[in-house]
């Protein structure tokens, strides 16, 4: 029998009643069954409470029943606190943990407790929880990787409201004239499956799926803050684009087509050219666009240049926050795939058949009218402090687990102003010693007590690689502003002579590297014939030149170290089977959608172009 079933049919009476039969009692107003009988509390409990007359009545009537906890409420509190920081760590305790912790911590205080085998028993967490049921409590975490735990940083979240509050004192944009856009992969195979009903004692419970193997498209979608949706753009997987890949998307949608099945630079610029026909902003009607970092957004000169032609202000949101701030991250995302995957069971079951290419995007309408509210629009602008502008609404404890040092974040003021205790503050831990516990004797005698942190520390931030590659990091900015824009050009620029460079230098060593090769070729055939046969000689030259005007241009390179001059891809990282193709004049190699191969002799735009 559980200590609440034990104790269910006790302590009935109102507390507020029995401390006024207390005063009444011992101001001596009335005796001890009159006060019973007019207040209606038990006489018995009555006359035990009024002779305490040690303790406070509120302490006397909030008195536990039942076995008195393990720890005292200052250990207590030291045990909830370090719980909430790990939690805010993303390094959450599961119940295991922390009653192995619980166990640990009463022994290294030599404190007396039934804990046995190792960890504290499961009516002690049971207890635990309860008694601190309106700070904690069971949640099943989601993932979140090392990148986004260390990148959601305070910096980088006041420069994102600096920029949002920047351009909303300078246009302010209304509810209908803010807008987020963002792609997510949507595959044939369901993400989620649902709980069933199935025979008890069954081992594993199978669940039909669509495929083994997923077939990935990309979906692009755009809400604003007012419940106004831009029809969505769907990428298919594919070279060419066909009509009946749209039966049943959404009205006003638009299909595109890339082998990839991913957004590129010059789909987005369709994409935004199709936004602005359905938006229509002008001079007196402005919008403000707010996207993640990616590079097909961000690094595009056209995109910028519509942009500011028609009176839209596009604003990024800063690297690895975005499942924080990102309205569509935030409350779309999810209950789309929740939907599809529901979509996707109900088909196979009614269907009795696999799902093609040609079904996807009717399935994902479906799904796609069911999130398309006024609310989930609302509530992802709302809880990222975006529309309404709140730049405080994330505090302290959500950027913890960036922080450089756990000392610096111990006292947290989201915790401490919860469970602040005047006797936990003053724990002078300089000298502690991990090898003398204090005696449990006195439980104010806590001058060398263990803590949490000392049994299990917390873990630091962990320190990422310096390396001098790549770029510098990502940042919030204006797209549509001219710094912007003018940086961009110029780091465009920059790296295109850098190519440019690189390019001639290779010219010129395969050109060397030809010379030479032929010049040893010469040297041999002089060495073993004093007097050769021109009319072999002749011959000979001539089929190496038709060879060489002749040769199929989409080999592939026989050196896997060979890389395509573009995008510097190397053929022994290419498991696609992607078509590459060799230059004529310089015969370096490219990949045909790189160097846009189109007939049987290539010559690369570089060879075309120069005066060599």
């Amino acid at each position: 029998m559980s200590a609440s079933q034990k104790y269910k049919k006790r302590k009935r009476w109102d507390m507020e009643e029995m401390n006024a039969a207390i005063v009444a009692v011992r101001e001596k107003r009335m005796g001890y069954l009159k006060a019973a009988k007019q207040f209606n509390v038990p006489r018995s409990t009555l006359f035990r409470f009024v002779n305490d007359k040690d303790s406070p009545i509120e302490s006397i009537t909030n008195k536990v029943i039942g076995r008195k906890p393990v720890f005292g409420q200052d250990i207590e509190n030291l045990l909830v606190e370090y719980v909430i920081t790990m939690e805010n760590k993303f390094y959450g305790l599961t119940r295991m943990d922390l009653r192995r912790l619980a166990y640990q911590l009463a022994l290294k205080n030599n404190i007396k407790n039934p804990f046995r085998g190792g960890f504290a028993g499961i009516y002690w967490l049971k207890g635990f929880l309860k008694r601190h049921q309106e700070i904690l409590s069971i949640r099943q975490p989601t993932g979140s990787s090392q990148a986004r735990a260390n990148g959601f940083t305070k910096e980088r979240m006041d420069e994102f409201y600096d920029n949002l509050e920047k351009v909303q004192d300078d246009k302010s944009f209304p509810a209908t004239r803010i807008f987020n856009v963002d792609g997510s992969g949507l595959s044939i195979v369901q993400s989620k499956i649902p709980k069933i009903i199935a025979r008890k004692g069954r081992k594993q419970i199978g669940a039909m799926m669509s495929a083994e193997r997923e077939s990935l498209i990309t979906i692009v979608i755009c809400m604003s803050p007012a419940g106004i949706f831009v029809p969505p753009m769907i990428i298919f997987p594919r070279k060419n684009m066909s009509d009946a890949l749209m039966r049943g998307a959404p009205v006003g949608s638009i299909g595109k087509a890339h082998p990839s099945g991913w957004i590129q630079t010059y789909l987005f610029t369709q994409w935004f050219q199709h936004f602005l026909d359905y938006v229509k902003p002008t001079e007196a009607s402005p919008v403000l666009l707010i996207l993640d970092g990616h590079y097909s957004y961000t690094k595009n000169i056209e995109l910028i240049d519509l942009a500011r032609q028609h009176y839209v202000t596009i604003l990024s949101l800063p690297p690895h926050c975005t499942h924080k701030v990102q309205p569509l991250d935030r409350t779309f995302m999810g209950p789309l795939k929740c939907y599809y995957s529901e979509e996707v069971r109900v088909f196979l079951r009614e269907t009795n058949r696999l799902i093609t290419p040609y079904d996807v995007v009717e399935l994902f309408g479906k799904a796609y009218i069911k999130c398309q509210t006024g609310e989930i629009a609302s509530n992802g602008f709302r809880v990222g402090g975006i529309y309404p502008f709140n730049r405080n609404i994330f505090t302290q404890a959500d950027y913890m687990a960036a922080a450089a040092d756990f000392q610096e974040e111990q006292n947290c003021q989201t915790i401490s102003t919860t469970i602040a205790s005047p006797t936990v503050a003053s724990f002078p831990l300089e000298n502690f010693d991990n090898t003398q516990p204090g005696p449990s004797g006195s439980r104010t005698e806590i001058h060398s007590l263990v803590t949490p942190s000392h049994i299990s520390p917390v873990p630091n931030k962990i320190k990422k690689n310096t390396s001098n590659r790549g770029g510098k990091p990502a940042r919030s900015a204006i797209i549509s502003s001219s710094p912007y824009k003018k940086d961009l050009e110029n780091a465009q620029l920059k790296k295109s002579n850098k190519e440019n460079r690189s390019h001639k230098e290779n010219i010129k060593g395969k050109r060397k590297k030809k010379i030479t090769k032929k010049t040893k070729k010469k040297n041999v055939t002089d060495s073993d014939s004093s007097d050769p046969d021109p009319g072999v000689i002749s011959g000979n030259n001539t089929d190496s030149s038709d060879g060489a005007a002749t040769r199929d241009e989409t080999a592939v390179p026989t050196d896997e170290n060979a890389e395509c001059f573009v995008c510097n891809g190397k053929h022994s990282k290419d498991k696609g089977g992607e078509e590459w193709a060799q230059c004529l004049m310089c015969e370096l190699w490219v990949h045909g959608a790189c160097g846009g191969y189109e007939s049987d002799v290539y010559i690369c735009d570089y060879c075309k172009n120069s005066k060599l």
